[in-house]
């Protein structure tokens, strides 16, 4: 199952706490449901509906909440040490970690024809989507900006580059710059 250890689905309850732990592997974490506040290490990460957690291998966590939470829990042997850190995003509107996530849970657990093989390739695609966030994480907030504008455009025969960037509070020689340096475009 490539780098796949294990997998599963957890509904959390005040009477049944999630006590601190810590695995020798990588462990996502999407909750589905729920509100409350992860500790990893020495940070307290509030945690709602759509929030994913990554949690680095070897590092103490816990979660506490004062209402019922559900999540998914995905831990995998990462083939690379490219996640060092906690990293926590949202999932985007689209929901691709939930619809990967279940994807991988209900092939795991159906266990029919070249599962292993599907699962692999699901975890391969789950992280790539963690990589694709933690770069654009630490993407410039007014790059991300003219991007977004240039992919709603994209197909506007009327669109003017000019006036649609003067949303943005900076000058355009500079735009243009900051734009060139962070994309080499």
């Amino acid at each position: 199952m490539n780098n796949l250890i294990s997998l599963g689905k957890t509904i959390i309850t005040t009477d049944r706490p999630n006590l601190p732990h810590c695995h020798p592997y990588l462990e996502i974490v999407l909750y589905r449901e729920g509100r409350g506040e992860a500790i990893i290490g020495d940070q307290n990460i509030p945690f709602h509906k759509n929030t994913v957690i990554c949690t680095p291998a070897g590092i103490l966590h816990c979660e506490k909440s004062a209402e019922e939470y559900a999540s998914t829990w995905i831990q995998v042997k990462s083939p690379e040490n490219y996640l060092s850190k906690v990293f926590v995003i949202q999932d985007p509107e689209h929901r691709p970690f939930s619809a990967i996530s279940e994807l991988l849970y209900k092939e795991y657990h159906l266990q029919k024809g070249n599962y292993q093989d599907i699962c692999g390739q699901l975890v391969i695609l789950l992280i790539f989507y963690l990589r694709q966030h933690l770069d654009n994480h630490s993407k410039n907030s007014y790059i991300e900006k003219i991007e977004n504008i240039l992919i709603e455009n994209i197909q506007n025969h009327n669109f003017s580059l000019k006036k649609s960037l003067s949303v943005i509070n900076l000058s355009m020689p500079y735009l243009i710059r900051l734009f060139k340096k962070h994309t080499g475009q």
